[in-house]
């Protein structure tokens, strides 16, 4: 036999201490590490900061109002999550209890069904002269539900994960 195959323990070092360092240096921009590009809006186009708080017409004295418990259109939390499994549930699964793939036509299949069990509600929001912003809400008046179509032809193609493949 050749010394080759034989294994000998190396010699025992004393254990050594980590030396302290100070912060690295910073990096300069790399082909690994590109730099964050600015941003597509011009600064000139970006609206104007309000220095006005947003609750300064309530006097500094007044109290706050109690608003009570969460309200989801109108309706507690739990009736809420009542309401939307009951739509929802049976929409994700097929007859014989498998579930369905999901698809942009089945999202905007349960949110049409989920706003005709709303009652349709329909928002509109103001402005007021401090720059404060009002979202109201209005009940049975909207004849469709809201549908926006984003286009996301100049996003880059989703990279899909490999499969792992089964240990033998």
């Amino acid at each position: 036999m050749e010394n080759e195959h034989q294994h000998s323990a190396a010699p025992a070092k004393p254990p050594q201490k980590r030396k302290r360092t100070s912060v690295a240096p910073p990096r300069e921009p790399s082909a690994e590490r590109p730099e964050i590009p600015e941003s597509a809006i011009p600064p000139a186009d970006l609206p104007a900061v309000s220095n006005v708080a947003p609750c300064s017409s309530r006097s500094p004295t007044a109290p706050l109002q109690d608003d009570g418990p969460l309200m989801i259109h109108n309706r507690s939390v739990e009736e809420y999550q009542q309401l939307y499994h009951e739509v929802v549930d049976d929409m994700l699964k097929y007859k014989n209890g498998r579930y369905r793939p999901y698809s942009l036509n089945l999202g905007r299949r349960i949110k049409q069904k989920l706003w005709e069990r709303l009652n349709r509600p329909s928002f509109t929001e103001s402005v007021n002269e401090d720059g404060l912003v009002t979202i109201n809400v209005s009940y049975g008046v909207g004849v469709y539900p809201p549908l926006h179509d984003l286009d996301t032809s100049l996003e880059p193609e989703a990279e899909m994960p490999q499969k792992k493949r089964a240990k033998n």
